[in-house]
């Protein structure tokens, strides 16, 4: 069963069981246009101009809490904005950060 759930002030986290890092861009790349494409609420009232930033990330072998996986999304999340606004990005593993001295 797929969740979706708030879990900030502006951050969403959906879950995808059944669904491949490739299928979850597929779906972050439809969710970002759609949104782009929104003008407008179910009133006819016209909505302001936002843009969505998406961290994608895929459980594998080695993770040992759920906390390793929202931590992936999350630098995922941080990748995406460091590219530019309104993408989506997503990894298998966190990235390598250099130290600041």
């Amino acid at each position: 069963m797929d969740v979706l759930a708030r879990i900030g002030g502006e951050e969403f986290l959906l879950l995808l069981p059944e669904t491949a890092t490739q299928g979850a861009m597929k779906l972050a790349q439809m969710l970002r246009v759609n949104a782009m494409q929104t003008h407008h609420n179910e009133r006819g009232s016209p909505l302001p101009a936002f843009t969505i930033i998406i961290g994608v990330s895929e459980w594998h072998n080695g993770m040992t809490c759920a906390d390793d996986i929202v931590n992936i999304a999350d630098q995922s999340l941080y990748t995406a904005k460091q590219q530019g606004r309104n993408r989506g990005y997503g990894q298998r593993q966190l990235p390598k950060i250099k130290s600041v001295a």
